[in-house]
């Protein structure tokens, strides 16, 4: 199925950039034109016409990774292959991230594939009238790619060989509707894992404009899209979890890739003593405990909510003074005063971006859309206050403007920020 991304569009199975996440540029559909398939049929992709209105089935193929242990944080995966060609950085994505199936889904005999876990998505066309869930709706297509396919050392062993083979496994979902814009939620993690990141086929493995079907993602693995302009009417997604911090994950080679898993430590927690004071201790390191671990996360995370309700009240501050000194990435309705103000006005693609505003109407809805799109619908404090929290940009680079429309008051503000590539 995977291979109708080929230019050829080569019958069979083979086998991409947040806040989704696209790796590093458009695409990261590794696995394509010498694949080897198993036990794969195809389906083609049709457009009918009932009356007056016309319905477009569309392929939604959906592969799961689940990261190692290693990569503990999205910084960790985009740092994949650092320094290295990004041919070579959706390679390292591949061979730290494996991918993963569900339970009783087999993974081909010798490939490097993750531990089977339970998952879901959904799958929704826009106006909500046609739902799938993966589980329930999802066809299972096992396949496997191995080095002397493509002719690379995948593993940097200094060997390109026939034994070396990724799982390039995945899940096809046909969603027929008269709505071209689908909505992809990835509603049941892996356990003890987070939705990172989504990619696409990039275009030097096998051309296709998926990376434009994307409108935007979520932190939360809210994947929103529009395939109005695709070529081919399938998208292939490449979705990455990354394991919390106290999960580890076992790869094995072929048999469904089975793993392990070790729960978050509990326990007490012991008040530092006081009244005293020791001399550091030189030569010797002690590692952290898990729990002394979990303590320091909780207290980053403590102080990144400080920041951000320092941040609000500043801006709230100057927007009642009534001096907004202007930029890009600020914006504000000269009529109203209603205003939006983005938390990096320059941002590197794949990263998140938080948006602020304030002056709509009080308990108002506003509308953040962007190229006439909704990403999402947002409320305001009786004061007519908002924030976005953390937004995915796209693997796009250039200016993108995003559109806040207040329902109610009709107040329209566009905030541009300038997205650059990941260095």
């Amino acid at each position: 199925m995977i291979q109708k991304k080929l230019k050829n569009k080569l019958m069979g199975a083979a086998i991409a950039t947040t806040l989704v996440v696209s790796l590093l540029s458009p695409g990261a559909l590794l696995f394509a034109q010498t694949a080897t398939t198993t036990n794969a049929t195809t389906t083609e992709q049709t457009s009918t016409t009932t009356g007056s209105v016309a319905t477009t089935t569309y392929s939604i193929m959906i592969m799961k990774h689940l990261c190692n242990s290693n990569i503990t944080n999205l910084n960790d995966f985009l740092n994949l292959g650092a320094g290295q060609t990004y041919y070579r950085k959706f390679l390292n994505s591949e061979l730290n991230c494996p991918t993963s199936a569900i339970p009783g889904d087999v993974a081909p005999s010798g490939s490097i594939t993750g531990p089977r876990t339970n998952f879901d998505f959904q799958v929704q066309n826009t106006n909500g009238t046609t739902t799938q869930t993966l589980k329930n709706n999802g066809t299972y297509i096992p396949n496997k790619i191995c080095e002397s396919s493509i002719g690379v050392d995948i593993d940097l062993n200094g060997t390109i060989a026939s034994s070396t083979c990724l799982d390039a496994s995945s899940y096809e979902l046909n969603l027929t509707s008269t709505s071209s814009q689908v909505t992809v939620n990835e509603t049941n993690p892996s356990p003890n894992s987070h939705f990172g990141a989504v990619l696409f086929t990039p275009d030097q493995i096998a051309p296709n404009n998926d990376d434009q079907d994307l409108i935007g993602t979520t932190s939360s693995g809210v994947m929103n899209f529009n395939l109005a302009s695709d070529t081919d009417k399938m998208i292939m997604l490449h979705v990455f979890n990354i394991q919390n911090a106290t999960t580890t994950a076992t790869t094995t080679p072929g048999n469904g890739g089975t793993g392990t898993t070790t729960p978050p430590v509990t326990g007490t927690t012991t008040p530092p003593v006081t009244g005293t004071t020791t001399p550091p201790v030189t030569g010797t390191t002690t590692p952290l405990s898990d729990i002394d671990k979990q303590f320091l996360l909780d207290l980053i995370q403590g102080l990144q909510n400080q920041l951000n309700a320092l941040r609000l009240q500043i801006q709230n501050l100057i927007s009642e003074l009534n001096h907004h000194p202007r930029f890009e990435g600020d914006g504000v309705n000269n009529n109203s005063g209603a205003h939006v103000v983005a938390a990096q006005t320059t941002v590197v693609e794949g990263d998140t971006d938080d948006f602020a505003g304030d002056h709509f109407g009080s308990n108002e809805q506003v509308i953040m859309s962007s190229n006439g799109n909704t990403l999402m619908t947002l409320t305001t404090d009786k004061e007519g206050n908002f924030g976005t929290g953390s937004i995915i940009v796209p693997y796009v680079t250039g200016n993108k403007t995003y559109t806040f429309t207040g329902q109610t008051s009709r107040d329209v503000v566009n905030v541009t920020l300038h997205i650059v590539a990941i260095p």
